[in-house]
């Protein structure tokens, strides 16, 4: 049993401007239990299950854990911990909750929201390895290890850096070191956000098989189909929790105080609403283009054409080479083989004497990439290497902060690091905002964002449309790409359809 009372979590610690992120939260999580943590992006879920798992620093109240083969764990503001829980600490360690050995439903495993920053090693294969019990004999630890990487469609990865492999491999190689870690507690932070269908479901039986063996399963999710994995909700709003029940109650409370999360089943995937134009003249064009990527074909003898005024989806599997085609039509990666034609030589370029910014790419995680110390400069940066005078960079910043929901006089001097990941994506937006691209390419935008944050994305898709620009977008979201898009573009095997 973990029992969380009258909790409050104000980051950074002991900062005279902390924001307080999870107030009065008082929760008893029973073993073997599946609960569903949602709610909107900001309101505290990720911060809810690191302090479950021990590793975020209580303010005020208590937590205890009394899981079972855990032993007894009593934590109040300022105690010292002697280890954090797997998945979680620093980089470097691997331990389990008060230091015990990570034997069979021993500890408590945390999945990250982000599965980069918890990769400490330079392989695959040492990453697993790293996650093998070692009191196991030689030849149990090599049974283990071969089963986690056929269980997770591991092999063709294992000399690969899980920093340089798609998104949903990475999401596979997180979920395979917490099955080899086998805990007792579960908590998952969106661990589906970046999967494609046929992974989801493997996905979700792996959590099901753990469950049922008795794992306690604590997952943080934006909405949808997810909360009817759980028999338990929990909704938080502005860091309290609203509601504590049943999954059906859920729904029916849900569509009543018109809770700001997505529905089971429901297709809430806002559709780009203003007019779409007659497509224009080509701003890319690929001919029999190929790319291979660490001794491996990704693109095969790719065909294909973007006009100005379109928005393009690219669809495909994880892994299938959707983030690797639109870094070679933006102009990131050269084609291995083949031809492709740029109308934006560069990402800026003088138009009538004036700095432009023609070519945009946000990245599949673009908060990877933040670095500035406070959100204004963040913003800024961009808008500077254009030439924009300051105070016009100002005033640009806080309408496109305005423009996504972020409040500019709470936002603008906070540390994008302090942000959850969906305001995170958020400024991504705001900053795409303000430069208004020509041509912009998103990589699977819509991962871990609630319902308002696909409003604020179909809103920018418009507002760069209605200026005459081109989005190209990359998703496993197929409902999404055809609500949102002109056409899609399919990769499979490594061949554009």
């Amino acid at each position: 049993m973990i029992h969380l009372d009258d909790i409050t979590v104000s980051l950074p610690p002991g900062h005279p401007r902390a924001k307080t992120v999870l107030q009065g939260i008082t929760l008893t999580i029973e073993d073997g239990e599946w609960i569903a943590v949602t709610g909107p992006n900001g309101s505290g879920k990720s911060t809810l299950l690191k302090t479950i798992a021990g590793v975020c620093p209580i303010s005020s109240g208590r937590r205890r854990v009394a899981a079972r083969a855990m032993g007894s764990i009593d934590t109040e503001p300022g105690a010292k911990r002697t280890a954090g829980p797997i998945g979680c600490e620093p980089k470097g360690t691997r331990a389990a909750v008060a230091g015990k050995s990570r034997s069979a439903s021993s500890g408590i495993g945390l999945l990250l929201q982000e599965p980069d920053n918890q990769f400490v090693s330079s392989s695959v294969r040492n990453e697993l390895l790293l996650s093998v019990e070692l009191s196991l004999g030689v030849e149990e630890r090599a049974r283990r290890f071969a089963e986690a990487v056929e269980r997770f469609s591991l092999a063709a990865l294992l000399d690969r850096n899980p920093h340089r492999i798609s998104g949903g491999e990475k999401q596979r190689l997180a979920l395979a070191t917490v099955w080899l870690a086998d805990p007792g507690v579960i908590l998952l932070d969106e661990p589906v956000s970046y999967l494609d269908p046929e992974e989801r479901a493997r996905c979700v039986a792996f959590v099901r098989e753990l469950n049922r063996r008795g794992a306690t399963v604590v997952w943080a999710t934006p909405g949808g189909d997810d909360l009817r994995e759980a028999t338990r909700v929990v909704y938080l709003e502005d860091g309290r929790v609203r509601f504590d029940g049943p999954v059906k109650k859920f729904e029916e409370e849900a569509r009543v105080k018109e809770f700001d999360v997505l529905s089971p089943g429901a297709g809430e995937l806002p559709v780009t609403a203003g007019r779409r134009p007659a497509p224009g003249d080509a701003v890319v064009s690929m001919r029999s283009l190929s790319f291979s990527y660490d001794g491996a074909e990704v693109i095969r003898a790719a065909n294909g054409v973007v006009r100005a005024g379109e928005v393009i989806g690219v669809a495909g599997n994880n892994g299938a080479g959707k983030s690797t085609l639109l870094s070679i039509m933006a102009g990131v990666l050269e084609p291995s083989r083949g031809t492709i034609e740029r109308k934006y030589a560069r990402a800026v370029e003088k138009q009538s004497g004036q700095a432009e910014q023609c070519v945009f790419y946000l990245f599949q995680s673009p908060e990877r990439l933040f670095f500035a110390e406070s959100v204004l400069e963040e913003v800024a940066f961009g808008l500077t290497s254009l030439g924009v005078p300051r105070r016009e960079i100002d005033e640009r910043a806080a309408e496109a902060l305005m423009r996504v929901g972020l409040d500019p006089g709470l936002f603008l001097d906070r540390s994008p690091f302090s942000l959850s990941l969906g305001e995170m994506r958020r400024l991504a937006f705001a900053i795409t905002f303000a430069l208004s691209p020509k041509l912009l390419f998103l990589d699977e935008p819509v991962s871990c964002l609630d319902r308002a944050g696909r409003g604020v994305l179909a809103d920018l898709v418009d507002a760069l449309r209605s200026r005459g620009g081109t989005v190209v977008v990359a998703s496993h979201d197929v409902p999404y790409l055809r609500a949102a898009t002109d056409r899609i573009l399919t990769i499979e095997n490594g061949v554009l359809r």
